[in-house]
């Protein structure tokens, strides 16, 4: 279920990104790099999951 949440979040945050990305350099979806494109949603998924995991080790460290 969770995981279901943080896709539809990184999917929301990606639409936003994509819509200021537009906003700030008038550039339309269609001309960006789908390379760089990949490599920004990979991040957004990736490093929240990387923080979780490195809080969760933290909290078990201390108990």
């Amino acid at each position: 279920m969770t995981k279901w949440l943080h896709i539809l979040v990184s999917a929301m945050a990606i639409t936003l990104f994509m819509m200021l990305y537009y906003t700030v350099t008038g550039t339309s979806l269609s001309e960006v790099n789908w390379g760089s494109y990949t490599v920004i949603l990979l991040l957004i998924l990736v490093i929240p999951q990387t923080m979780g995991t490195i809080r969760r080790e933290r909290k078990n460290r201390h108990e």
